[in-house]
């Protein structure tokens, strides 16, 4: 009986796994890093930022030069006042714009995003504002 419940614990653990990979699927390996600027102060990001945007009621990965800009960009989204939005371009990418312009492309928040955007640039993941 107990082995049962055991094994039974093992295989729902190990359908979560693969649920949460199935589902979570790995930035494009053409999405590039170096060109990206701050999107409220353009200037170089030196962190990692997630958003929520309530609208779309999902998370996005955005690279900011400060706790401020993050700050800016989550209020926009929140208040829907149409500073900051964000808009899919149709192939499972986001762009965030600010007043109508591109700032970034971004992408949706999972594990394996987080983890290729920073290896590959180096930056952290901001801090509680």
């Amino acid at each position: 009986m107990k082995t049962e419940n055991g094994t039974n614990t093992i295989l729902l653990i190990i359908g979560i796994i693969i649920l949460v990979y199935k589902f979570s699927e790995p930035i494009s390996e053409q999405f590039i890093l170096n060109d990206k600027k701050c999107p409220v102060y353009n200037h170089t990001p030196k962190l990692i930022s997630i958003v929520h945007h309530p609208k779309l009621n999902k998370g996005f990965i955005i690279l900011v030069s400060c706790k401020k800009a993050n700050s800016i960009i989550q209020t926009s989204l929140k208040n829907a006042d149409g500073l900051y939005t964000i808009k899919s371009n149709g192939k499972n990418e986001y762009l965030l714009y600010n007043k109508g312009t591109i700032k970034q492309n971004i992408v949706e928040y999972s594990m394996n995003n987080y983890e290729y955007i920073k290896s590959k640039s180096g930056l952290e993941l901001m801090g509680p504002t």
